[in-house]
């Protein structure tokens, strides 16, 4: 284990690349009765996947650029390790290298492959439609397609059937994590495909909408989830690399809630307005008013302090008035717009 501990200098270039996508491929395939034969108890993951842990946590802060490849390749398998309690940790870390960059699974829309689950259920969506609306769809599906893997598309389609309405935390403890974990990889994957364009946001929403997966996972994750998070305490510390403790469901749920409003407000919106039961509503309301807004205008506040391309115009904000300025400059005059949040 010491060769792959904090010493990660023979995983680099080319040779690097193919060292962890094979290694990333053995973790993603095989059954972890065969990574670890003799377990003490049902967390004991044994010596292999101690040291890949330790791997997978310097490669995801050290070398990004070489996991990617390796995030990639094996990028379903990964999400379907989201459901094996040993494997949970280590598949989500290495699926955040593939959501946050900047880079679809597919591209060319002539390329762009949609799976024959989504398929038949583009076909169901679309019955009823008029041909504009039908073609929209369409477009919007293979936006996501493009983006997304194909198991968490499947995922989304299904969560809503397989939902049961009246026991909405049925499901047990590992399918729900596994769920919250895919959901918040969406969510991040949904984050990078709007950096590159806009309209990839509002297509990959509307196909998040037809799916039905928002509010299954907001029912599902409001009745587990930890919302009590202090003022100096991270709601990202519980899948950070140095947060394997707190890697528990319920800080999981409360951060897929978090991650819900963040990136789709509109949607969670009209979820809280038509569908929210009514004894969860008080309980989102404290933590969007705590929580979320401050974290959200304080996470916008950084991305401004680092943005290089407002040109002639210049924007500023407070944490503590909640307030956002824009001033443009047009030779000796300024005109300034102020938003309060």
């Amino acid at each position: 284990p010491e060769l792959l501990g904090p010493d990660y200098r023979l995983a680099d270039g080319e040779d690097g690349r193919e060292a962890l996508s094979g290694l990333v491929g053995v973790f993603a395939r095989t059954r972890p009765g065969v990574l670890n034969a003799d377990p003490v108890d049902e967390s004991d993951g044994g010596l292999w996947m101690e040291t890949f842990a330790r791997l997978t946590g310097g490669a995801v802060e050290t070398m990004p650029e070489l996991l990617g490849p390796a995030a990639v390749s094996s990028v379903n398998e990964l999400c379907d390790c989201l459901y094996v309690p040993l494997k949970q940790w280590c598949a989500y870390q290495i699926l955040q290298v593939y959501a946050r960059d900047a880079e679809p699974l597919q591209s060319g829309d002539d390329d762009v492959a949609i799976p024959p689950g989504t398929e038949r259920a583009l076909s169901a969506w679309r019955d009823g439609m008029d041909g504009e609306e039908a073609n929209e769809l369409e477009e919007d599906v293979l936006v996501a397609a493009a983006w997304l893997p194909e198991r968490i598309m499947s995922l989304l389609e299904g969560i809503a059937a397989e939902s049961d309405p009246s026991h909405p935390d049925s499901r047990p403890p590992a399918r729900l994590m596994g769920d919250l974990l895919a959901w918040i990889t969406t969510l991040d994957a949904l984050d990078a495909a709007g950096s590159v364009d806009m309209r990839n946001r509002s297509s990959i929403s509307g196909y998040i909408k037809k799916t039905g997966a928002l509010g299954c996972i907001m029912n599902a994750a409001l009745r587990v989830a930890d919302l009590d998070v202090l003022k100096d305490e991270s709601i990202f510390s519980c899948v950070e690399v140095g947060g394997r403790d707190d890697f528990v469901l319920q800080r999981v749920a409360a951060l897929a809630v978090f991650r819900s409003v963040e990136s789709l407000p509109t949607l969670v919106k009209t979820w809280y307005g038509d569908d929210c039961p009514r004894f969860l509503r008080q309980r989102l309301g404290n933590f969007v008013e705590n929580v979320v807004a401050p974290a959200t205008l304080e996470r916008e506040l950084d991305r401004i302090k680092s943005a290089t391309s407002f040109g002639d115009m210049s924007v500023k904000g407070s944490l503590v008035s909640r307030e956002v300025t824009a001033t443009y400059y047009q030779d000796e005059c300024q005109l300034s717009v102020t938003i309060t949040m």
